[in-house]
């Protein structure tokens, strides 16, 4: 059976600029914190060092592997785009950097979006318009094209196309722990 390590993010410690209720801790104390809780990595929060030696040494005195770093997109609000692909660039230079092989990219939603998650279904004049998915399509595609000949693109892409990402070695895994439970409740 495949031994997996457990990690978190920053966002559980409320390590989040949307947070603003919340008390901003600093990364080291959240690094800490993670650590003495016995997780094995975490996500890259916002305000972690964005100098890859000293991101790489934080997380090593904690014993904290990196393992990705989420990248919200305004899909559908060009307006935000641009500035956001910039960051969105940064970031995949960093994680390049330091080994990293994934990027979470996602919508990064709005204010409406936030009051009425989980609620869409019964809402559908919310949900996104033929003219909204075009610019959620434009957006995603804009963002892979932006990394066609960039080399922190380039790197990320190539330690990314060397992980396994198949479902057969997980399904195995799953597959044996059901029947292992299977068999325990007869």
């Amino acid at each position: 059976m495949t031994r997996f390590k457990i990690g978190t993010a920053p966002v559980n410690w409320g390590l989040d600029p949307h947070y603003t209720w919340l008390r901003q801790p600093p990364y080291d104390e959240v690094m800490a914190e993670m650590a003495q809780a016995g997780y094995a990595g975490t996500e890259l929060g916002y305000n972690f060092p964005s100098e890859p030696a000293v991101l790489k040494t934080a997380a090593a005195r904690h014993g904290l592997e990196l393992a990705s770093r989420f990248c919200p997109l305004s899909f559908t609000r060009p307006e935000r785009l641009e500035a956001e692909l910039d960051a969105l660039e940064a970031t995949a230079r960093l994680l390049a950097a330091i080994g990293v092989q994934m990027l979470i990219v996602a919508d990064a939603g709005d204010e409406q979006r936030e009051a009425l998650a989980g609620q869409l279904d019964r809402l559908p004049e919310l949900q996104l318009s033929s003219a909204q998915w075009r610019a959620l399509a434009d957006t995603l595609h804009r963002a892979a094209d932006l990394w066609s000949d960039r080399p922190g693109w380039r790197s990320l892409q190539a330690n990314a196309m060397q992980a396994d990402v198949s479902w057969a070695e997980p399904a195995r895994d799953y597959f044996g722990l059901y029947s292992t439970l299977l068999a325990s409740r007869k």
